[in-house]
């Protein structure tokens, strides 16, 4: 099912923290998500269906370079193909923008994240030791060019 993928708004901000909140153990409040909306060079996009906003990614553009920050979907919306149309949409951004490389972050234990970015072409190229909380792991930092 197609979703609508678009640039978030400040009327935005209740529907990203509660998908924030419904998809993280450690979620961005409102005040952190519009300080994000807010500031120069950020990418903040919000999936939708007919119910409201089931996904949200933020992200920095600052060519000729971008990053990831975070990607979410509400779980009970999980393995719908939200998040790919989420990345996909971002790194449309950066290629408008002229920033072809990318990079992110990513729990190195989580399988369906990283299946995504390799799908997407991203490469693992370092790790961070004791990255996360709740629960300590490990984080992969991943590129693309």
């Amino acid at each position: 099912m197609p979703y609508r993928i678009r640039p978030a708004e400040e009327a935005d901000l209740p529907a990203l923290a509660a998908i924030e909140a419904a998809g993280f153990g450690d979620p961005w409040d409102i005040a952190m998500l519009a300080s994000h909306l807010s500031s120069p060079g950020t990418v903040t996009l919000i999936a939708e269906d007919e119910t409201g906003g089931v996904g949200a990614l933020c992200g920095l553009c600052l060519p000729p370079e971008g990053e990831l920050y975070r990607i979410v979907t509400r779980p009970e919306c999980r393995r719908r193909g939200i998040a790919k149309q989420l990345l996909s949409a971002f790194l449309s951004c950066l290629e408008e923008a002229d920033a072809p490389t990318c990079f992110l972050e990513v729990r190195a234990g989580n399988s369906p994240a990283l299946s995504l970015y390799a799908a997407a072409g991203f490469l693992i190229v370092g790790r961070r030791k004791n990255y996360y909380k709740d629960p300590r792991e490990d984080a992969f930092v991943l590129r693309r060019e």
